[in-house]
């Protein structure tokens, strides 16, 4: 996958800079040891008697005005031999450079991708999910729920009912109280005192007689 590659070309970038450096210390004690058996002649020469050293630098000046021409040249070839090569890995770092730009434009592209890839795919992934699990979440919620919001909408409608129908009737019951009051009440009363009149007629008569 994509952090698979990103690894496998870090570990690369890692291993080519090690090697680089590795290159690049031994090419440099490689040309302190040149240096240093350069430095040996020369140093012989200075613990070498004057007249020794008098008589090899007669003896060496009939060759040397031969080569001045060819000296001075081979100086001046030195030395840009020696500029050019001042920094031997200057164009393994500039190419270091560009594989670490490239890598690094690589990783931005790979990133891109997947969060392109991962935004576009998201959406799709959540409406499949809420496709496949709002059944059971609408199953779970209203077993427990719809109950409850059943027996809170029964209770509200009666009350609600009740509330309205009551002054009704309270009404009717009061008026049927009213109509109904002389047969529950008064006729019975009226019954029990003619009742009681006739038996006062009835003791009032034999009392009279006897």
């Amino acid at each position: 996958d994509t952090e698979s590659e990103i690894k496998i070309i870090k570990s690369y970038q890692a291993a080519t800079i090690s090697s680089l450096l590795f290159i690049h210390q031994s090419s440099s004690h490689d040309q302190e040891d040149q240096e240093g058996d350069a430095s040996e002649p020369l140093s012989g020469l200075r613990s070498m008697p004057d007249d020794d050293l008098a008589s090899m630098t007669g003896f060496e000046t009939q060759d040397s005005g031969d080569h001045v021409s060819e000296e001075g040249t081979e100086t001046l070839h030195t030395s840009a031999d020696k500029t050019a090569q001042s920094d031997p890995l200057g164009h393994l770092h500039k190419d270091l450079c560009l594989l670490h730009n490239k890598v690094n434009q690589l990783e931005s592209s790979i990133t891109k991708h997947v969060s392109d890839s991962i935004q576009a795919t998201v959406p799709e992934i959540v409406t499949n999910t809420l496709k496949d699990q709002l059944p059971r979440l609408l199953s779970y919620a209203l077993k427990d729920t719809l109950h409850l919001l059943i027996k809170e909408t029964i209770k509200s409608s009666v009350s609600e009912s009740i509330a309205e129908e009551l002054p009704q009737v309270e009404a009717q019951v009061q008026k049927n109280l009213q109509d109904q009051l002389p047969n529950l009440l008064l006729k019975p009363m009226y019954k029990e005192f003619d009742a009681f009149n006739k038996l006062e007629s009835q003791r009032f008569f034999y009392f009279k007689r006897s």
